[in-house]
């Protein structure tokens, strides 16, 4: 398995995690990124789906680096949790896997 994809996985679970379930304080911290301050004051819309929004706006508005920025307090709160996802979808996987291989054989 290649390592380097695995670290962008968990990545992206992390953040994924970071804005569908932030908290007040988890948001004070993401709004010290200027450029997600200033996103998050101007072009989010409290009244519809802030997730969508925030998505949005990190593939969009927000430069390389507060990206990173936002990826680092995602891996500080949801790191461990993407981490243990990833890993136990390679366990299931590794299982149906050999589920499958048994089957095969049987039929041939």
């Amino acid at each position: 398995m290649n390592t380097e994809l695995s670290k962008e996985i968990i990545g992206i679970k992390a953040i994924n995690l970071l804005f569908f379930n932030y908290t007040n304080d988890m948001l004070e911290e993401m709004k010290t990124i200027r450029e997600f301050n200033h996103c998050w004051e101007n072009y989010v819309n409290l009244e519809e789906q802030t997730y969508m929004q925030i998505w949005e706006l990190y593939l969009t508005k927000i430069s390389y680096k507060g990206q990173i920025s936002l990826l680092e307090i995602a891996l500080k709160y949801f790191g461990e949790e993407a981490t243990e996802g990833f890993e136990y979808a390679i366990k299931v996987d590794g299982f149906l896997q050999a589920h499958i291989a048994k089957h095969t054989s049987k039929n041939k």
